[in-house]
């Protein structure tokens, strides 16, 4: 993952480095960064679907406006209009999949935004707490 190695520096710590700084290494903080990670890829996904949807939305407009220009004069208009009628068919169910699909992202997303608010109020009280213990010695 891209922050597999972060680091919270305290200052005022009694085994300092040579800069001043004592490194804390915490999972929570990579698990915390890993959650922002997977909520930003849910938004990007949600945005996708979306963009999926409209143009799903757009295609059937542009058939069904294409049936309006057919006029059933004989019964080569008639397989025509029969043709689009069953595309118009399959790119509606490509549609309701989509939409599916999109609240289905929604709902990960949702719960991944509820995990990172979580993860983040843990990390500033770890680091919060590890500060205040490494100040008090």
């Amino acid at each position: 993952m891209i922050f597999s190695s972060i680091t919270t520096r305290c200052q005022t710590s009694p085994t300092t480095t040579t800069e001043g700084y004592t490194t804390v290494k915490t999972k929570k903080l990579q698990a915390g960064a890993k959650l922002i990670e997977i909520g930003r890829i849910n938004a990007q996904l949600v945005q996708l679907q979306n963009i999926k949807i409209d143009s799903l939305n757009q295609r059937i407009g542009y058939l069904l406006a294409a049936i309006k220009a057919h006029v059933e004069k004989d019964s080569a208009n008639a397989q025509v209009i029969n043709t689009y009628k069953a595309e118009i068919d399959n790119v509606v169910s490509q549609r309701d999949i989509a939409i599916k699909e999109m609240k289905h992202q929604n709902k990960l997303y949702r719960g991944q935004k509820r995990k990172l608010v979580f993860s983040t109020l843990a990390s500033a009280g770890i680091t919060a707490g590890v500060f205040l213990y490494l100040k008090s010695k």
